[in-house]
């Protein structure tokens, strides 16, 4: 496995963990809030590590917190990952908070989804094509609406967790824009999974 794909896997693999842990929370205290104030929590640790890359890059704990949270050397986010997916998250809790199953799933798919896509594409994805400047593949896309299908299927219906899934996926891939500039889909795709589901449930779709 090249390095590329190595930073990627080991991202994912923390960006699915936070998600899982996310979702954990909810059931640990039985209550859809502990998602809220987990949220909150993880603000501080991920404020740090973007505070170690934007401005302490130069010393060694700020290489290591670049390593941990950066794809590549030219892929310079300055770890706004992490807080981007706690803020997704919370602002996905003030918006849907009244229905705990929107949340879990809007977080599920944020979760899987994006993770998977992401990974299966770069280790497998071999039909690729570009939107807005981003490579993207077609395996990754399938391996994010099948794995996010799957596991929100543990909350909802099937068929509702498919249609849900692949509306999200495929909006992922054209990507968000707002006066031009794009917005980490960490931050707008556990909106946009909930939206879908919540026009769904409430007309019956």
């Amino acid at each position: 496995m090249d390095l590329k794909l190595r930073r990627e896997l080991r991202r994912k693999i923390i960006h699915i963990l936070t998600g899982v842990l996310f979702i954990t929370s909810a059931f640990i205290f039985k209550d859809i809030d502990a998602i809220f104030w987990f949220g909150i929590i993880l603000l501080v640790p991920f404020g740090i590590f973007y505070f170690l890359i934007r401005w302490l890059s130069h010393t060694k704990i700020g290489q290591f917190s670049y390593y941990l949270t950066e794809r590549d050397l030219g892929h310079h986010t300055n770890g706004v990952g992490g807080l981007t997916f706690a803020g997704g998250v919370i602002l996905s809790y003030i918006i849907f908070g009244f229905n705990p199953t929107i949340v879990i799933v809007s977080i599920v798919i944020l979760t899987f989804g994006d993770g998977f896509a992401s990974f299966v594409g770069m280790k497998w994805g071999t039909r690729k094509f570009k939107i807005e400047g981003h490579t993207k593949t077609l395996e990754g896309t399938i391996a994010g609406i099948v794995v996010a299908t799957i596991v929100s299927s543990l909350f909802i219906n099937f068929f509702v967790a498919f249609a849900v899934s692949t509306l999200t996926m495929l909006i992922e891939l054209v990507g968000v824009r707002v006066r031009g500039r794009e917005i980490p889909d960490n931050l707008y795709l556990p909106v946009i999974a909930g939206t879908i589901l919540y026009i769904i449930v409430s007309f019956g779709l």
